[in-house]
């Protein structure tokens, strides 16, 4: 016979995660977020979850912010034209002065973020189509793949 534990807050997914190491997987609001869905889902099923923590920091992501999920996304599909302000930094790192370096990217980044933003209803709405999305309170997002 199995032994389970019964979560029934999201303070005690927070302490089974910690159990199994995995205790800074996601924000307090990322662990309120997924623990909210998981109890939908376990509402929806008539039924109690077994939770595989491993398995769920496999499956889900946290962002911080929506630019952070829009870029992610989309380098999993299409980048907006140009290259990452990440990737000029490193490579002006390589070969020029640091001010010089802050300079592009204060520059260049905002077109970067403006342009990676400019659709990004129409890009939340294809996240939506394509994972599972869930808002935090705190503005940020958990991902499932």
């Amino acid at each position: 016979m199995p032994i389970s534990t019964t979560i029934s807050t999201p303070g005690a997914l927070e302490a089974e995660f910690r159990t199994y190491g995995r205790g800074n997987q996601f924000s307090w609001a990322g662990f309120k977020a997924l623990f909210e869905y998981l109890e939908d889902v376990s509402e929806d099923m008539g039924e109690d979850l077994n939770i595989d923590v491993i398995g769920l920091c496999c499956e889900w992501s946290e962002y911080d912010d929506l630019a952070d999920l829009i870029e992610e996304f989309s380098s999993r599909s299409e980048l907006p034209s140009g290259p990452s302000p990440h990737s000029l930094r490193y490579q002006f790192q390589k070969h020029m002065d640091l001010k010089a370096v802050r300079d592009y990217v204060e520059r260049h980044c905002d077109k970067w973020q403006e342009q990676l933003l400019a659709d990004s209803d129409e890009k939340l709405e294809e996240i939506r189509d394509n994972t599972i999305l869930l808002e935090t309170e705190a503005g940020g997002y958990l991902v499932a793949y």
